[in-house]
């Protein structure tokens, strides 16, 4: 499925639409700024995410107006994990073709200077030919594979563990064992206008080492008012409860 909706297009989506269209952020090629861009509901959050059998586990909740009862956050949640790992991936593919086109230029470049810095008449009374010119360490490119490698263990832990918990849970991809969802959520009675599904973030000290702790959020308006859920991995459990303790209230 070329278009799977990461959140539920005939509810929170046309909640808050105006027109049939709703405000996304994306980042300018330009300048370089986080811009908002207009979208209609049919492009709005999508994703290229899933096969038929996986998206048809949506089909019992989609076309509610209501985000209602555990399993369908829970559904929520494990697409909104999948959308990241798509967007991740994606990203990480991105920026490897990114490096190589960057070698490349520089490459070409440096052979260019050097054959200027030597002068064609010496290369060519001393038969010198520059073939090719590697760089055993580039301080710009050894700075982009480290948020890379990063990424990529970011892709890993959604992949090995935050999907495969909740496919248990949610009996996905034939699975025997069965457990259960404990995901902070608040309802308030006041719709806001904004409809988020994604991941955030933040890291905790613990026994002398930093640990990031990944969590899901979602902001989901409906016509009543609006729930909020945030969602890690069982084991961290404890880390974003305390995360939220230091906060001065629950909203």
């Amino acid at each position: 499925i070329r278009r799977s909706h990461s959140i539920q297009k005939l509810g929170p989506l046309a909640i808050i639409a105006k027109d049939s269209k709703v405000l996304t952020p994306k980042v300018s090629q330009k300048t370089g700024r986080l811009e908002l861009v207009e979208k209609g509901l049919s492009q709005a959050s999508i994703f290229p995410g899933f096969c038929e059998k996986h998206e048809a586990l949506f089909g019992s909740f989609e076309n509610s107006k209501n985000m209602a009862g555990v399993e369908a956050i829970s559904l929520q949640i494990y697409r909104s994990i999948c959308r990241e790992v798509v967007r991740l991936k994606h990203q990480i593919e991105f920026g490897k073709k990114m490096i190589s086109e960057y070698e490349n230029f520089r490459n070409k470049k440096l052979k260019r200077i050097m054959g200027k810095k030597l002068g064609s008449n010496w290369m060519k009374i001393n038969n010198v030919k520059i073939n090719e010119i590697n760089l055993t360490s580039d301080t710009l490119i050894n700075f982009i594979r480290g948020k890379y490698i990063k990424l990529e263990n970011i892709v890993e832990e959604l992949e090995q563990e935050h999907l495969r918990e909740i496919e248990e849970c949610l009996k996905i991809n034939d699975g025997n064992s069965e457990g259960t969802l404990n995901p902070v959520s608040i309802t308030i009675d006041e719709q806001i206008p904004v409809a988020l599904s994604g991941m955030g973030s933040f890291c905790i000290a613990e026994d002398n080492n930093s640990k990031e702790v990944l969590v899901v959020l979602l902001v989901l308006p409906d016509a009543k008012g609006t729930t909020i859920v945030i969602h890690g991995k069982s084991s961290d459990t404890k880390y974003f409860h305390g995360y939220l303790s230091r906060l001065k209230n629950s909203f």
